[in-house]
């Protein structure tokens, strides 16, 4: 039995609300704000609201000339051709086999890409979410749930034809489903796709993409955790082996389905940058369990399907990550609020000394020695009494944050869990350049020989 979120405060449902009826996606302060609730936990009721506006569904609709409504009447003309339709796809694989290699022998006119193209995503329809009662079954919410997922998944191969129908996109779509309406669900799913932020380097026909992202976060795994690496390496267990599963699918094979949806919201927020971040957590999660393993085929399953029972056992008590993600967010949530408060008075410093005066050098931290009566600094009077207040503010925050750790020793990084765990840009643009840099070294030596 999971632990659900708990009942949202209807404060905080309204004040969320009222922020998103001014929500600005180029805003830091927005950005920061919207942060803060997906820390707490998204109410289920406006999760719809804030992915809207994290992908800029709206603007991304009204820029485009595309007409979802009229490309679904142009799918329906060759489903029509093959005497199926959206609603009994599925039950149908068999027949439209049977169509395709009359085709291939020539006994059939019909499109052969249109064709190929529904066998795929009809295959793929019974492998996803095969429990979700939405998904499967012959319940008419079922069968409803599979129209809409084959409207939304074919729809945007017409989109894009570039990028067509790559496997994973169902997972991805059928949760967008679950949150959105139909034409909202194929916006979201064409803002993820597209976008560089999110998941463009991700999905490509071939493959290459989720290949390389893959062996990006291989080398990002030797970086930070190289022991477990070459005891990975040891046992021949490569990343390839689950990270694909794990991205293209967005991590939604997890057991709980709330820690799932607090992934999304995280990912909606940073992009592919929350992608890593949740794959190197869990890794962190599993690194015990996997460093007492001995052989390959006791780690992988492991990895592939992560157990309900795994807990970061240097905390006071363990915490689950089959539990919700508000779970290990309160623990922290005090050293959250320091490091935003950290940040604001950073901010009003900076602004405050640009205004005033330059070139002083001393940071926020030493402002605390001022307030202190430590050290005395060589700027005017103004700046040095603004020095002080922020000095006294941040020996407050930090009050605060030990108060409300009760005692607790300060958890070091790697045990903070989803929230704590720090991926930049950055790096992974280094990992990226480490790989390609081995790739073209390899095809050099070949070139060589």
């Amino acid at each position: 039995v999971f632990i659900s979120y708990p009942q949202p405060n209807p404060v905080k449902v309204k004040e969320l609300c009222e922020f998103l009826t001014y929500w600005n996606g180029s805003s830091f302060i927005c950005r920061n704000q919207i942060e803060r609730f997906i820390r707490i936990g998204i109410p289920p009721a406006i999760r719809g609201r804030v992915w809207k506006c994290l992908l800029n569904i709206d603007s991304l609709r009204a820029a485009s000339s595309f007409d979802y409504e009229a490309c679904q009447v142009e799918i329906r003309r060759p489903l029509v051709d093959l005497g199926v339709s959206e609603y009994s796809i599925i039950s149908t694989i068999d027949s439209l086999v049977d169509t395709e290699n009359e085709i291939s022998s020539g006994q059939s006119d019909l499109p052969s890409a249109d064709l190929t193209l529904f066998k795929q995503i009809a295959l793929d329809l019974r492998r996803s979410f095969p429990t979700h009662r939405t998904l499967m079954g012959d319940r008419p919410e079922a069968i409803e749930g599979q129209a809409k997922l084959f409207r939304v998944l074919t729809a945007f191969a017409r989109y894009n034809p570039q990028i067509g129908y790559v496997q994973g996109m169902s997972y991805i779509a059928a949760v967008l489903l679950m949150i959105l309406s139909e034409e909202e669900a194929f916006w979201a799913l064409v803002a993820l796709l597209e976008k560089p932020k999110y998941l463009s380097e991700l999905f490509d026909s071939s493959m290459k993409k989720i290949q390389l992202q893959a062996l990006v976060f291989h080398q990002l795994l030797k970086h930070r955790k190289p022991l477990l690496f070459q005891h990975l390496e040891t046992l021949g267990v490569s990343s390839l082996h689950f990270i694909m599963q794990w991205f293209l699918t967005l991590f939604t094979s997890l057991p709980c389905w709330d820690s799932v949806l607090a992934i999304w919201d995280l990912i909606m927020l940073h992009g592919l940058q929350a992608v890593f971040r949740t794959g190197l957590t869990i890794i962190l999660l599993l690194e015990s369990r996997i460093m007492n393993m001995t052989e390959e085929a006791a780690v992988l399953p492991v990895l592939l399907r992560v157990p309900m029972d795994v807990d970061v056992r240097a905390h006071a008590e363990p915490i689950a990550l089959c539990q919700p993600l508000y779970r290990i967010i309160r623990a922290n949530e005090a050293i959250c609020q320091f490091q935003r408060g950290y940040l604001a008075l950073t901010c009003r410093w900076q602004s405050t000394q640009s205004s005033y005066t330059s070139g002083n050098g001393f940071t926020l931290l030493a402002w605390q020695d001022v307030s202190a009566g430590k050290v005395k600094p060589k700027c005017s009077p103004l700046i040095q009494s603004i020095g002080v207040l922020l000095g006294r503010e941040l020996s407050r925050l930090r009050t605060k944050r030990s108060s409300c750790l009760g005692g607790q020793r300060e958890k070091p990084k790697e045990e903070r869990a989803l929230w704590n765990t720090d991926v930049q840009e950055w790096e992974i643009n280094c990992m990226n350049s480490l790989v390609l840099e081995e790739a073209s070294g390899g095809q050099d030596e070949v070139d060589l020989q």
